[in-house]
């Protein structure tokens, strides 16, 4: 069987996000390569997220096997000939990449998990950059660690005629839409290594999504996903009831000048002491900090703001959505020093919410 290399580097990228770090099961260590009439589908599996690529190949034979996956991925990364021959002997992958010869050990291709059904109970055609962008954008709120499996995702709320995503920590909440047509509604709950999988996997175009209550299916012209969601999607908190929207003061601050404050003064905090205390006067932004460990450090930067005077101190981690909001300016919603502070820059969709500390008075 003979592949070109760049073919077979394509198929094999494509897979690898799906190859566990350390597989409960020892065959999903493996990639799955079926060959067929002229076609190569290579599978990686990791139980929760499933991908197959697809490549051509010279071959008139049927063939099915397993290699380890990360080995054979990672020598085929860094084959420099313009093709590759291979073939099965005595329980062997035989690689040849110019003069050079590979031998890996194969595995029972009967014992791979099969490729879970896809069910096209519901779908949403979307541009692969825009879901791509709405995903990464709210998922840098989701904590992975959280013991409560419906925080540990991004909720996707189809809406109609809209679909909103959704990460939160509990602490924190990102929020993002998309205009779409669809022909009614559904909500399901991404595994953050889902997102991650998507965001490399995705390259451009128009793509179609299928969701059911168990499955997540993306389909391109040379590969396919298939992501097992999220449970507890019902117990997923309502976040349009935690996005301020009414008797709010906005103050809008420079981007830039906002970000380059906050990262000095986080020199001055430690994992005891952190938090950083705004104090907006009319005009002005105080941004302040006390560490009795490592002393204190107080900033004062422009804003547009002409409400009464409002003191609220935050987690650092705000700066997380400073730094990715992009545009000019950055605007915050503020309505007390107990109430939550919305934020948002230049695309009005994409919401920051965070919820206040306790201030030292």
């Amino acid at each position: 069987m003979r592949i070109a290399t760049s073919e077979l580097k394509a198929a094999l990228i494509k897979v690898e996000t799906a190859l566990p770090n350390k597989p409960n099961i020892a065959i999903t260590a493996g990639v799955l390569c079926e060959v067929d009439g002229g076609t190569m589908t290579v599978t990686a599996t990791d139980l929760e997220n499933t991908i197959r690529a697809k490549c051509k190949v010279e071959c008139e034979d049927k063939e099915l096997f397993v290699v380890q996956g990360k080995q054979f991925v990672d020598l085929v990364k860094g084959l420099t000939a313009e093709t590759v021959e291979t073939k099965i002997e005595e329980g062997r992958l035989i690689l040849r990449a110019g003069k050079s010869v590979y031998k890996f050990p194969t595995m029972d291709a009967n014992e791979f998990p099969q490729l879970p059904e896809i069910k096209k109970e519901f779908v949403v055609n979307f541009k692969s950059a825009e879901l791509t962008s709405c995903l990464q954008s709210v998922a840098f709120c989701v904590d992975k660690d959280e013991p409560r499996p419906h925080f540990r995702g991004v909720l996707v709320d189809v809406l109609g005629d809209k679909v909103v995503f959704v990460g939160t920590d509990t602490k924190t909440l990102a929020v993002n839409s998309l205009d779409i047509k669809s022909l009614g509604s559904i909500k399901a709950l991404l595994p953050i290594k889902t997102v991650v999988i998507v965001s490399k996997l995705l390259a451009g175009g128009d793509i179609s999504v299928y969701l059911s209550d168990k499955t997540l299916s993306i389909k391109g012209a040379d590969f396919e996903l298939v992501s097992q969601l999220l449970a507890g999607v019902e117990d997923f908190p309502d976040y349009s009831k935690v996005i301020p929207s009414k008797e709010m003061e906005n103050a809008t601050a420079g981007i830039a000048e906002l970000k380059k404050t906050i990262e000095r003064l986080t020199v001055f905090l430690t994992d005891r002491y952190n938090k950083l205390t705004f104090l907006f006067t009319q005009g002005k932004l105080e941004l302040s900090v006390n560490n009795p460990e490592r002393g204190e450090a107080k900033e004062e930067i422009a804003v547009g703001y002409a409400g009464k005077d409002q003191k609220l101190a935050f987690n650092p981690a705000i700066r997380e959505f400073i730094n990715r909001a992009g545009g000019d300016t950055i605007t915050m919603g503020i309505k007390d020093g107990k109430s939550p502070m919305l934020m948002f820059g230049k695309d009005a969709n994409w919401k920051y919410v965070a919820m206040p500390l306790r201030v030292e008075e």
